[in-house]
């Protein structure tokens, strides 16, 4: 008996309970068994793909990583907040008193003034947006190819229009989750059959969960350039002129 596979150490087989073991090379690269006839004609044999342990395996532990990536991403947006949020009490530095500012204090327009927030953020959509653009249109070309890259290109740059690179990394996300989908609606449907070949049949997906992790990759690194730009410097150590209206 034949599998209708090549040849591989990794497949076992057993008759009515009883094991073959590892199967012999037959029809120039085929693996098959020997199997002796039954008292009626008849036999049952039960093929086991072993490798598929590890298989389940390391899909656990993917699906581990993935957890732990959005854990990640959750924790630090708490962070962030809590970094840039003002404490209760303080003062805004730059804000308008009860008092008109002395001459050379750090109001707005002063040289030691912090820059608003909103002009800091609106830098992410200058050089630093477009060279985000560029390089996952790039890492999307060198992986996966020329189509592929321009639709990453495309929403990358409508991230980036919005102040919002992160939206990368969720739309990432979207899509491996969809293709995830995809796998087991696919399985449940055709039972494919265990082996290093399975992944042909879902050939049409490796495409765009490769461009999906270069999204989740470049949305990171946008949203962490955002946060750096926007935490206001703080100026509370350098010296300022006092003087009459």
């Amino acid at each position: 008996m034949t599998a209708g596979d090549g040849w591989n150490d990794g497949w076992t087989a057993s008759v009515d309970g009883s094991s073959l073991g590892t199967p012999s090379v037959v029809d120039g690269g085929s693996g098959g068994w020997w199997i002796p006839p039954g008292p009626d004609g008849e036999r049952t044999v039960e093929l086991t793909w072993t490798p598929q342990r590890w298989t389940w395996l390391a899909l656990a532990v993917s699906l581990l990583g993935v957890i732990g990536c959005l854990a990640v991403i959750w924790r630090s947006r708490r962070s962030d907040a809590a970094r840039t949020a003002p404490a209760a009490g303080d003062a805004v530095v730059g804000s308008p008193g009860p008092e008109s500012p002395g001459v050379g204090s750090p109001g707005a327009g002063s040289p030691g003034a912090p820059e608003p927030l909103d002009d800091q953020a609106s830098a992410t959509t200058g050089r630093s947006g477009a060279g985000l653009v560029a390089a996952a249109a790039v890492t999307t070309f060198a992986v996966v190819g020329w189509p592929w890259a321009i639709a990453v290109a495309i929403l990358a740059a409508v991230c980036v229009a919005v102040s919002r690179p992160q939206l990368m990394a969720w739309v990432g996300l979207a899509i491996v989750a969809s293709v995830a989908l995809f796998y087991v609606e696919h399985q449940y449907r055709y039972r494919s059959p265990a082996g290093f070949g399975w992944v042909v049949n879902v050939d049409a997906m490796h495409h765009r969960t490769l461009a999906a992790l270069v999204l989740i990759a470049m949305g990171l690194v946008g949203r962490r350039r955002r946060s750096s730009r926007a935490i206001p410097r703080d100026h509370s150590d350098e010296p300022v002129a006092s003087g009459a209206v």
